[in-house]
């Protein structure tokens, strides 16, 4: 049953609940959770799942991959032959310049 809503629970909340329980496997857990079959999936927690919100590009970023990209395919030999790899690490100075000039790679 799906409890449109349903209060916050904190770790420490979380865990007194499995200790009361006495979980000793992760079956034991998920079922709290999630509830099992024997009671039809039925739980008091909400599961939320949180996802990172890309932002949308811009127009200067839309317009700077149309010199960006023949870029990189004209110099990715070069990379193969120097790094032994052509991709671009987002964490290298390189990557982060490129995600600043077309966003997110």
């Amino acid at each position: 049953m799906i409890k449109e809503s349903a209060p916050h629970v904190y770790r420490h909340q979380l865990e007194n609940i499995i200790k009361e329980k006495n979980c000793k496997t992760t079956q034991g857990v998920l079922d709290i959770l999630y509830g099992n079959h024997w009671n039809d999936y039925q739980t008091d927690f909400v599961i939320k799942y949180r996802s990172v919100k890309i932002p949308p590009q811009t127009f200067a970023q839309r317009l700077n991959t149309l010199w960006v990209y023949p870029l990189f395919v004209v110099f990715m030999p070069f990379r193969y032959l120097l790094y032994g790899r052509s991709h671009v690490d987002e964490d290298s100075r390189l990557g982060r310049m490129v995600s600043f000039l077309i966003g997110e790679i």
